[in-house]
């Protein structure tokens, strides 16, 4: 067992962390920040994928394509900024 409770070769998604804030703007740099703290926590190469929470679904679409957005650039970036 890992020191952070995963067992060895587990992967992970990022949605274990709020990726994306449904009460409120979930801007590219809050999302790249969540991104982060999931890195530390378990490793860039134990995360499969990230995925929005399933309230989404409870906003208006507007609202939804836009935290939608900014979680894409937020993961290009990071892509990028990984290199």
């Amino acid at each position: 067992m890992a020191a952070n409770g995963m067992a060895w070769g587990e992967v992970v998604s990022a949605a274990r962390f709020t990726v994306i804030q449904i009460d409120g703007p979930s801007s590219e740099a809050e999302v790249m920040g969540t991104l982060r703290k999931a890195m530390e926590a378990y490793a860039v190469d134990n995360i499969a994928f990230i995925h929005p929470d399933c309230g989404l679904r409870s906003l208006e679409r507007d609202s939804a394509r836009g935290k939608l957005k900014n979680m894409v650039s937020a993961l290009k970036s990071m892509k990028e900024e990984l290199k």
